[in-house]
């Protein structure tokens, strides 16, 4: 008996029809099979939780997580591999998990199988880890004296801060002055009108939520 191939017929359902004689001539009653033909591959998607930030690149910290999903229009999912960089293929166990924690460039691969084999093409999404935080340094408008770590100036002068971060960039600076102001987003100069001493910390936070150890000024 032979093998009937089934490579040519299109993808969905089909019906193959068969009978049987006996060496007599006995017809047997017709019978038939129905089945489907699967070629489709499932569909997997990247699920990107906690810090995140799309500007030239995708830049995420080292507490970003990711989820994979997938789903198959016929037989259904049957494993979820993923690579990091050239690293070794994981199969996902439906767990969150993230990348290494150094500051790099990281290609993350995803793809599936459905339970027949059909194999999806790799997706692959290229992600920035960025865990530094950023630099931010004061300066002053107009004159200044600094001598034993305290620092004098007029009341015309303001207080200003700047900031750089060298991967996902600065989102804001935050400054507070002794317990009047505390955690206050800096927009513009400050300005001391009224004179005294002031206790000033400041620091940036950069656009994948890395804060800076805090900066003082007295």
């Amino acid at each position: 008996m032979g093998e009937i191939s089934v490579s040519e017929l299109r993808e969905g359902p089909h019906s193959l029809f068969y009978k049987a004689y006996d060496r007599v001539g006995n017809l047997e009653e017709k019978n038939e099979y129905s089945f489907y033909i699967d070629r489709t591959p499932p569909e997997t998607v990247l699920t990107i939780e906690g810090d995140l930030f799309n500007g030239s690149q995708t830049y995420v910290s080292d507490r970003t997580r990711y989820r994979l999903s997938s789903s198959d229009n016929k037989t259904g999912v049957k494993t979820i591999k993923y690579q990091i960089s050239d690293d070794v293929v994981q199969i996902y166990n439906n767990e969150m998990f993230k990348l290494p924690s150094k500051s790099d460039s990281y290609a993350l691969s995803y793809w599936s199988f459905d339970n027949i084999s059909n194999e999806e093409t790799k997706n692959t999404s290229l992600l920035l880890l960025d865990n530094q935080s950023p630099t931010t340094i004061h300066s002053f408008t107009d004159r200044q004296f600094t001598q034993r770590g305290i620092t004098w100036i007029p009341s015309s002068t303001k207080l200003s801060f700047t900031s750089t971060d060298d991967l996902s960039g600065t989102n804001y600076i935050s400054y507070s002055i002794d317990n009047d102001l505390q955690n206050v987003r800096f927009t513009d100069n400050i300005e001391f009108p009224n004179g005294g001493k002031f206790n000033i910390k400041y620091w940036g936070t950069d656009l994948v939520n890395n804060v800076e150890s805090q900066n003082s000024l007295i």
